[in-house]
């Protein structure tokens, strides 16, 4: 058996010893790191108006190789140069462009981006981290409330009673609220299809019907209509005579007009608002502008959804 040489084993032990050593310093390194620079200060998000940019800066840094960095908007296409794909050698830095971010739209929104760093074998672990910026109107007026739709306006409308003969005068009694047309008591019938609401005084209580539910005693002629409509009434409390006049589009009558059941109101005086609904769904109101001036007569406004 030959001698082995102790220099020859202590020279093989060296070699072991080194080896090791270099595996040690190649799999064992820092974590790789990311800085996030947003209009000058080191963070991911950030929110600012939209009329602003944002310079962004991005850093990357690791004491080991890496096998790919990038920077991506998520979600969306690569940013330009991005996602960089390099092996660095053990010290590892880079450090992007400035990169100049706009709102995505005028009215704002939200840009993501994604900072990646990924390790090469042996590195202790990969990063990725997410960069907020969102993009807000600020200082703006806030945007007008909901409008309501168009109504028709019947100003000054003066009503007869529909009653025995000269009563009522030559006004006429019967309401058309499509066109704010009133009929005497010939033509009503004629018209009787589109007669919306009737006006009597009924032994002093002054009274708005639908003409389905007027009385026949009330005048023979309304045996001889073809069609007695069932527009529903309604004395309405809450809405004042200054509501009703500032109204302009649907809004409070749609609003305040909701479940009618009766066919007439009774007592009318002035001031007061009543809300009605006809057969055809529309919905409106009436303001009672005068009561028995000159006798037997009313004076109104109405407002009625087009």
């Amino acid at each position: 058996m030959k001698r082995v040489n102790k220099n020859i084993l202590m020279i093989a032990a060296l070699v072991a010893v080194s080896a090791m050593v270099v595996s040690c310093e190649d799999l064992f390194h820092d974590p790789p790191t990311i800085k996030v620079n947003l209009n000058g200060t080191n963070q991911y998000s950030i929110e600012v108006d939209v009329a602003q940019s944002v310079t962004m800066q991005v850093t990357w840094e690791a004491t080991g190789g890496l096998d790919e960095i990038g920077l991506s908007r998520v979600p969306g296409s690569s940013e330009q140069g991005y996602p960089m794909k390099s092996g660095f050698e053990s010290k590892t830095f880079h450090r992007s462009g400035n990169i100049t971010v706009n709102s995505p739209s005028a009215d704002g929104g939200t840009v993501t981006f994604s900072a990646t760093l990924k390790a090469k074998k042996g590195d202790i672990l990969d990063k990725n981290e997410l960069i907020t910026i969102n993009f807000k109107k600020t200082g703006v007026d806030p945007p007008p409330p909901p409008q309501g739709k168009p109504i028709h306006t019947w100003d000054n409308k003066s009503l007869g009673s529909f009653g025995p003969a000269g009563w009522g005068g030559s006004a006429g009694s019967s309401f058309v609220t499509s066109n704010g047309t009133i009929y005497t008591q010939n033509d009503a019938r004629t018209n009787s299809a589109s007669v919306d609401f009737i006006y009597y005084n009924d032994m002093g209580s002054h009274t708005i019907s639908s003409p389905k539910s007027t009385p026949n005693d009330i005048n023979s002629t309304l045996v001889n209509w073809g069609t007695r409509r069932g527009t529903k009434l309604q004395r309405l409390t809450s809405v004042t005579t200054s509501q009703f006049d500032s109204m302009t589009d649907d809004q409070l009558i749609v609003a305040n007009v909701t479940s009618i059941t009766s066919e007439s109101v009774t007592s009318i005086a002035t001031g007061h608002i009543i809300g009605f609904i006809t057969d055809g769904g529309k919905r409106g109101m009436i303001k009672i502008n005068s009561v028995g001036s000159p006798a037997n007569h009313i004076n109104i406004t109405v407002k009625v959804q087009q």
